[in-house]
């Protein structure tokens, strides 16, 4: 007999665990550069793969509507702090 196990999705970002977390939190400037700069590699291969989404086949076109929608939305957020961030510490 064959059985399936169903994955409940998160009711909200807060309660979705993070994807790559660290073994342990970085303390020092140093590990927080490298922990930036491994996060960048790997958001460099999702916007990648997003950019090239709409050339797939097997996905319905909703379904890849969704995502770049979804994506987009959340670049957009992030790029806006990250930006804020920068801009506070180049006028220190």
């Amino acid at each position: 007999m064959r059985t399936t196990s169903i994955t409940k999705k998160p009711k909200s970002q807060i309660e979705a665990a993070p994807r790559f977390a660290a073994a342990a939190p970085p303390w020092t400037l140093e590990e927080r550069v490298h922990g930036i700069q491994a996060m960048a590699k790997r958001i460099e291969g999702y916007i990648s793969y997003m950019c090239t989404i709409a050339g797939t086949n097997g996905t319905s076109y909703e379904a890849k509507d969704r995502a770049v929608t979804a994506f987009y939305k959340q670049m957009v957020v992030v790029e806006s702090q990250l930006a804020k961030i920068y801009d506070e510490l180049r006028l220190e």
